[in-house]
Parts: structure tokens; C-alpha cells; sequence
């Protein structure tokens, strides 16, 4: 076949074909086909390598915020259970002063048999039991009072003022049956009521302070 032969047939194949255009038209849809995919590929790489950096950055700060959190949460343990000590201590403390408080001389109570000096020196030892009682709380409650919850530091203050109203006539009266300035009636039972009415304070005010701890340490936690 000669060289004429040859572009005929050639002629031939584009004339059934459609023409120049319709080959170039599919040529230039073949590139673009491709340098798409070539591009998408090189898309995908960028975003595999992107999300493996960004996988890498999430885990490392993932780790940085649990290590704060489990210090927090250990902090917070630290906190509570120094806290849970301290409203225990306090609540021994303020326990002890209602003991002595209600071990007071009043009318009717009984102080051990014995002579009368003996029972004149029972009520003298119950007042000062009473003083050192809640001396030891008061002095508790002002060094612990940044250790436990406002609401009960705040109860037990009031409790512990009701007592120390008391304590003043404890100084002046240890002995209030023997006490040279209870000599009249009068007098004596402005004593009693006096003592009998601060002692109702305290106990409606110590009732009050168990109910808010029982509350805080079941986790309640409520501050009115």
C-alpha cells in the first residue's frame, strides 16, 4: 500500500468517525478525565496527611485535658474528704459543748450525793467543764471555718454565740444555789429563765446544724 493508499484510508477512518472536531473533542475529554483524577488524587493525599495530623493533635490534647481532669478529680477527693473531717470534728466539738451545757446547774438537776461541799463543788466543775467545752469549739470553728461549707460554718457560729451568751453568766454565777448575787427571788429566777431559754436555743439550733450536716454529707450540698 502506498503512501497515498494510506491517507486515504486514514481520511476514510476520520470521515466515519465524524471528523477532525469529534476527535479532538474526545481527546480533550480523555485529558480532562485525567488530570481530574490525577488531581483528586493528590487531594486525597493531602487530606489523608491532613486527618492523620489532626487525628495526632486530638489525641494529644485529649490526653492533656484527661491528665487536668483527673487532677481536678483529685483535688476534688482531697477536698471533700478534708471537709468531711472537719464537719465531723466540729460536730464532736459542738456535741460536747450540748453535753455540758445541759450538765449545768439548773432547778432539779442531780449532781452526786455527797456532802454539801461536795455537790457545791459538782456545779462549780460542771460550769468550768461547760467553759473549756466550748472554748474548744469556739476555737475550732474559727481555725476550721475555711474547710467547710458556708452554710454550716455560718449555723455553727450562731449555735456557738447562743452558748457563749450563757457562758457570761456562768463566769459571774458558777454556782448559782450559793451565789451571792442571786440573793433575791426575783433575781434567782430571772437567773433560771435566762438559762432555761438559751439552752432552748441551743438545742433547736444543734438540731438544726445535724439536720444541714446529714444533708451535706449525703451530697446534698444545698446552701439556703
Amino acid at each position: 500500500m502506498n503512501t497515498k493508499e494510506v491517507w486515504d484510508v486514514a481520511l476514510a477512518v476520520i470521515y466515519a468517525l465524524g471528523g477532525g472536531g469529534l476527535i479532538v473533542g474526545g481527546l480533550s475529554s480523555f485529558l480532562g478525565k485525567l488530570w481530574a483524577n490525577r488531581a483528586l488524587d493528590k487531594q486525597r493525599q493531602e487530606y489523608a496527611q491532613l486527618n492523620i495530623a489532626f487525628t495526632q493533635q486530638l489525641d494529644l490534647v485529649t490526653r492533656r485535658v484527661q491528665v487536668e481532669l483527673d487532677a481536678i478529680g483529685h483535688l476534688h477527693k482531697l477536698r471533700t474528704e478534708s471537709e468531711f473531717q472537719k464537719i465531723s470534728e466540729l460536730w464532736k466539738s459542738i456535741a460536747s459543748v450540748e453535753n455540758a451545757f445541759h450538765g449545768l446547774p439548773r432547778p432539779g438537776a442531780v449532781f452526786d450525793s455527797g456532802s454539801e461541799e461536795q455537790q457545791r463543788q459538782a456545779r462549780f466543775d460542771s460550769s468550768l467543764r461547760f467553759s473549756a467545752r466550748l472554748n474548744e469549739a469556739s476555737l475550732l470553728w474559727r481555725q476550721e471555718t475555711l474547710s467547710i461549707p458556708p452554710n454550716i460554718s455560718q449555723a455553727a457560729g450562731v449555735l456557738l454565740l447562743v452558748a457563749q451568751d450563757e457562758l457570761a453568766q456562768v463566769f459571774v454565777h458558777p454556782d448559782p444555789f450559793t451565789s451571792t448575787g442571786l440573793t433575791t427571788d426575783q433575781a434567782r429566777e430571772a437567773f433560771w429563765e435566762h438559762r432555761s431559754k438559751k439552752l432552748s436555743e441551743f438545742d433547736v439550733g444543734i438540731k438544726k446544724l445535724l439536720s444541714m450536716m446529714r444533708e451535706y454529707l449525703q451530697g446534698v450540698k444545698t446552701v439556703p
